[in-house]
């Protein structure tokens, strides 16, 4: 272990352990090239001067998709395997052109700074988006009045961790932006790298054991936590475990030309620019915008969750049933403009999973994705013709269209078609408080 040194600075690339880390290094420059053509169309499709932060974060988190993989399993790091045998390629190639030209010196520090500033990038940028919830948003009305089952694993991780309270979701992004900063710094890096391996191996867990569907991501920045880490591992232990000094480890040295120190500071401006325009973009945008929810809001006078007083079909009374498939149990109407509906008839599940991609408000489903429990439909009102229409979210052709009327501030009445025959709907809202709001050590709650 202590000839550690030795083999970085001054050993050249002929031998088979200098030949490994030659493909370690292009394999590591091969994950933040565009090498899909779906990421190059994307990007052409970008707003990038509209400050919608959630299209910089989307180039911050690229990686690779070559292959089509499966979305879970072993098979889902596909695309590794096949960037692994490129790079091999690759290497061989290098090695064979330049031959006594590279020292694993000169590589270690070429991956050294792609990787921090890699890894940087990310850590601010999801730091950012935490602190106003974008990423794990607060559950809606209509999660909180489903089920603990009635929930897809991942919906249950972000429902439960987006109602943290005392500021836990961007306590989160605070410390993802520190361990960002510390990794820009050449002198910090080695403290940010530890940091950062702790944290992110929490996310490696939390995808795997909710299966959040972003594992092979969170795999890539935690792989790059370690690879900066791993040349501290000696110290470290000597430090923290044998209590022995720890030799600081010997960077590698070489004269800088002109051109790279204008390089390095034109790198330095270009960040500070592209972090400036994200942070710029989460405090303009956010409030107005709502993501991952909708951003109307012109029904927020109506939201709550409503009891179906009466349900009438075809001058038929049907009374309240937990079986009855056409029966609407209760109704949640958002602050946004989405209902959903809670009836025996079981909902379409879907098994997408979150995004930060932006997307414009009809095409914003995270309220409706991993619910299993309640029907979700997009709605609107026309106070002309006092009526409103409700287009199923996930359901196709599942459409409603009712006659509205309010009866004072708790009481809708809905009149139209429910299976080609006349139905008459009163909805009566409940005042309802919910004990996550109320927090701990409360008494006196009202149900």
């Amino acid at each position: 272990m202590p000839n550690i040194q030795k083999l970085f600075i001054h050993d050249k690339l002929q031998t088979k352990a200098g030949f490994l880390y030659l493909v370690y290094a292009v394999f590591i420059v091969l994950f933040l090239l565009p090498l899909d053509w779906s990421f190059l169309k994307q990007i052409f499709s970008l707003k990038l001067f509209s400050f919608q932060y959630q299209d910089w974060v989307y180039l911050t988190t690229y990686s690779p998709n070559i292959i089509r993989v499966p979305a879970f399993g072993f098979a889902s790091y596909g695309n590794w395997f096949l960037l692994a045998i490129i790079a091999f390629a690759l290497a061989y190639l290098i090695k064979y052109l330049k031959k006594d030209h590279f020292t694993y010196g000169f590589l270690h520090e070429f991956t050294t700074t792609i990787i921090r500033y890699r890894l940087a990038i990310i850590a601010i940028a999801f730091g950012l988006i935490k602190l106003n919830h974008s990423q794990l948003p607060e559950p809606s009305l209509s999660d909180l009045n489903t089920s603990y089952g009635g929930f897809l694993p991942w919906k249950l991780y972000y429902v439960s961790t987006g109602y943290a309270t005392s500021g836990y979701v961007p306590i989160l992004g605070v410390v993802e932006i520190i361990i960002g900063l510390l990794l820009l710094s050449k002198k910090w890096y080695g403290l940010g790298a530890f940091f950062a391996a702790t944290y992110f191996t929490n996310v490696v867990i939390a995808n795997y054991a909710y299966s959040i569907g972003h594992h092979v991501f969170s795999s890539y920045v935690l792989l790059l936590a370690i690879l900066l880490l791993v040349k501290y591992f000696w110290s470290f232990f000597r430090f923290f475990f044998a209590e022995k000094v720890a030799e600081p480890f010997a960077e590698y040295q070489f004269v800088k030309s002109a051109k790279c120190i204008r390089f390095h500071k034109l790198s330095n401006v270009f960040l500070a620019l592209y972090f400036s325009i994200i942070a710029l973009s989460v405090l303009f945008n956010v409030e107005k915008d709502n993501f991952p929810y909708s951003a109307n809001k012109q029904y927020e006078k109506l939201s709550g969750l409503y009891n179906v007083e009466s349900f009438v079909i075809d001058k038929d009374t049907i009374p309240y049933s937990i079986t009855d498939s056409i029966r609407w149990q209760n109704v949640v109407i958002e602050k946004w403009n989405t209902i959903s509906i809670k009836t025996a008839k079981p909902a379409a599940l879907s098994f997408q999973r979150p995004s930060l991609f932006y997307a414009d408000n009809e095409a914003r489903y995270y309220d409706a994705i991993g619910n299993g429990e309640r029907h979700f439909y997009r709605f609107n009102i026309d106070s002309t013709n006092n009526s409103i229409a409700l287009q199923g979210l996930l359901e196709a052709g599942d459409n409603y269209q009712f006659r509205i009327k309010t009866v004072g501030k708790d009481t809708i009445l809905l009149d139209g078609n429910i299976l080609n025959k006349p139905a008459s709907i009163v909805l009566s809202k409940v005042d309802k408080s919910y004990l996550l709001q109320k927090g701990r050590r409360q008494t006196n709650y009202k149900i």
